[in-house]
């Protein structure tokens, strides 16, 4: 295995660049008339070999590679074995569970199956001793290959049994770009909305403006992300952030909508008040003191004010148990 190229979630698919290696024996050929154990025979007699019909069962694309000539090589045995090696680059098919996504483990395939012949004629198996080699340099950029073992997938149709074999990469996502691109902007624009509490609720402009402006761009966020992924029935990982994200940026918007009404209804007691021909009078203590109308509109402010002043408290508190539970719980399932 000489590289892997993209992995695309949307697509469900991924990009490998491999060398395929066959040997099998075909006693017509054998020869004792040379000392040497092998020789190379020119490709371009490929097609006077017998070979097996083999093809990929997950294929959807394949292109063999010619640059400055074909990348064969065929290199016959004295006890009549072929050794047949060709460079291909294929995009194979891989159905992934987006449920954890980006928390994601994934298990391709890459799948070789007999065509034309049944398993009574012919039988694939891999090398006793490492049959697939990868490179060791070889790198992923939102991947980790983090286990490959291979297997058989014997088929059967109804033509008869097919044999086929399979390498299993199980491909473990790498979580630093997502950090850096989605949750860690997410939590600053959360944080970011909390600032109208701090405002004072006189300043609707202001608030109203970094409330809407926030929604926005967590919308803006949600919609990039959904690019990148197919369009599956089921609830993501990432859906659960992004969409409690977008709630609390919307409930910072709605609790200025309660603070202004609150002081509204202040402005309107006070409105009452001055054209009243009666100075009203208010029962606060045992004594039954009367207080005068400014003192009726800054108590009847506080209640506002107090909306402000807990919500400063409990979006922060809230959104902190949010967080131990997303990543205690999402983390867990990803080990």
């Amino acid at each position: 295995m000489h590289s892997i190229g993209s992995i695309s979630s949307a697509s469900m698919d991924f990009k490998i660049n491999i060398f395929l290696r066959q040997r099998w024996n075909d006693p017509r050929l054998e020869y004792h008339n040379y000392q040497d154990p092998h020789f190379a025979v020119d490709a371009s007699l490929l097609e006077s070999f017998w070979r097996p019909s083999m093809f990929f069962s997950n294929e959807k694309a394949a292109s063999f590679h010619h640059a400055d000539f074909n990348n064969h090589m065929l290199r016959l045995f004295r006890n009549g074995d072929i050794l047949y090696s060709t460079r291909l680059t294929l995009t194979l098919g891989c159905n992934m569970d987006l449920r954890y996504f980006p928390m994601d483990t994934q298990v391709c395939r890459i799948i070789i199956e007999s065509y034309g012949y049944s398993t009574e004629d012919l039988l694939f198996q891999w090398e006793k001793h490492n049959p697939v080699q990868v490179d060791e340099q070889l790198e992923l950029p939102q991947f980790m290959l983090h286990r490959l073992k291979t297997g058989t997938c014997t088929s059967d149709y109804t033509t008869g049994s097919f044999s086929c074999i399979e390498a299993i990469l199980t491909l473990k996502r790498e979580m630093g770009y997502y950090l850096i691109q989605l949750y860690i902007p997410c939590i600053l624009i959360v944080i970011l909305s909390w600032v109208s509490f701090w405002i004072h609720h006189d300043s609707a402009p202001a608030r109203v403006a970094l409330g809407i402006t926030t929604v926005l761009t967590m919308t803006t966020q949600s919609g990039n992300i959904g690019e990148t992924l197919p369009k599956v029935s089921y609830v993501k990982a990432i859906d659960i952030w992004i969409s409690t994200c977008l709630i609390f940026v919307f409930a910072a918007l709605l609790e200025y909508a309660i603070v202004n009404v609150l002081a509204r209804q202040c402005q309107d007691i006070f409105a009452g008040c001055g054209r009243s021909r009666r100075k009203p009078h208010f029962t606060i203590d045992p004594e039954s003191r009367a207080i005068t109308k400014d003192a009726v509109h800054h108590r009847c402010l506080r209640y506002a004010q107090r909306v402000d002043t807990i919500s400063r408290i409990a979006f922060p508190i809230v959104f902190m148990f949010f967080n131990l539970f997303y990543w205690l719980t999402f983390i867990a399932l990803r080990n």
